[in-house]
């Protein structure tokens, strides 16, 4: 959220985020999911379920760590179930640098989390070397006027 929407009372920034009074209920994980998110900021387990799957594994840094554990989690059979009214008002800097060096961080920790567990067929990622051929050759048919960019 930016500054300005922080700055609103408690309901401009229930506004701001789209929220709404009805609860729906937590909708249950679901195990063919290879990669479930985790609000690492806001999520439960307990103890043991923690102690199971090993905790947070601090050499990814502070992205992608909760999805780790959520991999992991599911790898164990556990599922990593979703409550979609939850609603988690984050501050953030947002500007292009910051945004740019997040997204390389996750990229690159997704990566490492897919290979580790041998997901990396099932990932919602695309991989580079079979976009790069495709937008290579779309270039080239844009560049021979054969196609119009999208």
């Amino acid at each position: 959220m930016t500054d300005d929407q922080m700055a609103q009372d408690l309901a401009g920034i229930r506004a701001a985020l789209g929220d709404v009074d009805e609860w729906t209920g937590v909708e249950p994980g679901d195990l063919t999911n290879a990669f479930p998110v985790v609000m690492g900021c806001d999520f439960g387990m307990t103890r043991a379920a923690y102690e199971r799957v090993g905790g947070f594994d601090v050499s990814l840094g502070t992205v992608y760590e909760d999805n780790d554990l959520g991999v992991r989690a599911q790898l164990a059979g556990l599922t990593v179930d979703s409550a979609p009214t939850v609603r988690i008002a984050y501050r953030g800097k947002w500007d292009v640098r910051l945004r740019a060096r997040l997204a390389r961080r996750s990229a690159r920790s997704h990566a490492l989390v897919a290979a580790r567990y041998g997901l990396r067929s099932r990932s919602h990622l695309p991989s580079p070397w079979r976009e790069l051929p495709r937008a290579l050759g779309s270039a080239t048919l844009m560049v021979l006027g054969r196609k119009t960019p999208d």
